[in-house]
């Protein structure tokens, strides 16, 4: 059997599973691999992709256009790949790209598609406390994240942040990658279309979205906040005019009456009353400090207990 021709286009952590996978397959042949331009890092450094790490360090050639342009389209026309492979690229992908595949374009979605469409797709089911989140194998068209699925592998969400749950939805994109590819030219897998009742849309995750309101979240959804928005924005408030960061805590199975944003000091450790429930505090950070366990934090900051947190 012939080796599938495929042209990669990806760029952050998530995507990276996937190349490896299909690099590591007898059946396909990598191409090339698309990838966004090298950026600041630390410290203004200039760091690549780490798909363009991986790709150099195994001979596939790199490309890094700032946008598809008609000199890109003739390079991908170049190459007469039966797919193009699209995982978290970050760059929209004109109609003429579309048609130039023999099997289409596929991309992989960090979602059970139709639900949570968009940028946010790990956050939002974090958010909304779903007990499942998962990959979609989808048919690219015109409207983002509109296309027809192939196919749908699912994990439970359990008690896993937003980094940890990218990490197994990025793994079981390269777990199948190579699989649907080969069912799809083998005519197993067909794109079904979405059913747009059960349509969900998700949002650029901003920095402001970490900030917290105790009158009116209550500390499930607190507790849901922290997870969805580690490791970035974090979730945080106000203590001294100074931002202070919640790094770690827990629900608290105690009833106060205590007013909404209240600091309290409980038998064992330091609860915050929410529109709903407390939150017990674990792990802190104030602005400009170390991250401290709580206990050595009201050990230095005595007024802390009784506050009340905006």
């Amino acid at each position: 059997m012939q080796r599938l021709k495929i042209i990669f286009a990806g760029t952050p952590q998530f995507a990276l599973p996937s190349l490896q996978a299909l690099e590591n397959s007898a059946e396909i042949e990598v191409c090339a691999v698309f990838t966004q331009p090298d950026k600041p890092g630390n410290r203004g450094k200039i760091t690549p992709p780490l798909v363009k790490e991986f790709a150099e360090k195994v001979g596939i050639r790199v490309y890094q256009p700032a946008k598809i342009s008609k000199e890109e389209i003739a390079i991908l026309q170049k190459y007469n790949p039966d797919f193009l492979v699209v995982v978290a690229y970050g760059l929209i992908l004109p109609e003429e790209v579309l048609a130039i595949p023999k099997y289409g374009c596929v991309n992989l979605h960090g979602s059970l598609l139709p639900r949570c469409r968009g940028a946010s797709p790990i956050q939002a089911a974090i958010l909304a406390g779903d007990e499942k989140a998962g990959v979609s194998f989808m048919q690219i068209e015109k409207e983002l994240d509109a296309g027809g699925v192939f196919a749908r592998y699912e994990t439970k969400v359990g008690e896993r942040n937003s980094e940890e749950l990218a990490a197994e939805l990025a793994s079981l994109g390269g777990k199948y990658f190579p699989k649907v590819l080969q069912e799809i030219v083998a005519g197993k897998l067909k794109p079904i279309p979405q059913v747009t009742s059960a349509v969900t849309f998700t949002k650029k995750i901003r920095k402001e979205m970490g900030k917290l309101d105790f009158t009116s979240e209550s500390a499930l959804q607190i507790l849901r906040k922290l997870r969805a928005y580690t490791p970035w924005p974090g979730i945080f408030t106000t203590y001294k005019n100074k931002n202070l960061k919640i790094l770690a805590a827990r629900i608290s199975p105690k009833v106060s009456t205590a007013k909404a944003g209240e600091v309290i000091q409980l038998e064992k450790g330091v609860g915050i009353q929410t529109r709903e429930g407390m939150l017990i505090l674990e792990k802190i950070q104030l602005e400009g400090k170390k991250p401290l366990a709580i206990e050595e934090f009201i050990r230095g900051e005595k007024d802390f207990i009784g506050s009340c947190l905006s």
